[in-house]
């Protein structure tokens, strides 16, 4: 969708992120039961026995309970994988299989989330601005590291948390890939995910 600001976007943050985020979620609040706003080089990667985005939230509610049920927002940490942690950084291949190594740590602030739309008044980038309706205190879960987060593809930046030059491996998004039905039956035919 082509998305133009009537003014220079020089006077709002970001080329109007927070804008075009909160366009997208008015314009979508009555078509989804979830919306996630994540970027184009970020992941949500279950973890565990999660094997689907369906399954995360099933695993949320069944961990969470009422808890689960009274959230307007489930918010996904964020881990870097960044180019300068892999030997090719000039690579021609998919980011997300030449780059396995991430930061140790995860961001306390750079989170994502996936929302209820019909509980959200407004949304930050990175957080639930308000909740609606005012008078209900809706909660904004924080999903645990061990059931989904946020592979980041993109320069490290060593803030809010993130510790550039501390990192280990992490293969999840090899299991992602492998478990797909998509990716079986193009292994099936000859294809390339060999």
């Amino acid at each position: 969708m082509t998305w133009g600001l009537p003014f220079d976007d020089k006077n709002v943050w970001y080329h109007g992120q927070s804008l075009a985020i909160n366009d997208c979620l008015y314009r979508h609040m009555n078509d989804f039961h979830h919306i996630a706003f994540i970027d184009l080089d970020e992941i949500i990667v279950p973890k565990g026995d999660s094997q689907t985005w369906n399954d995360v939230m099933t695993n949320l509610k069944t961990t969470y309970g009422k808890k689960f049920t009274d959230a307007s927002a489930f918010s996904f940490k964020t881990a870097f994988f960044s180019p300068e942690f892999s030997r090719h950084v000039y690579s021609n291949e998919l980011g997300t299989v030449v780059r396995t190594n991430r930061t140790l740590h995860f961001s306390y602030r750079r989170h994502k989330l996936i929302v209820r739309p019909e509980r959200i008044f407004e949304l930050g980038i990175h957080h639930v601005s308000r909740s609606w309706p005012d008078d209900i205190q809706h909660e904004n879960l924080v999903v645990p590291k061990e059931i989904a987060f946020i592979h980041h593809y993109r320069a490290c930046v060593q803030e809010f948390g993130i510790h550039c030059n501390m990192r280990l491996q992490d293969f999840d998004i090899f299991y992602a890939i492998r478990v797909s039905p998509l990716y079986n039956q193009e292994k099936a035919a000859g294809g390339a995910h060999k």
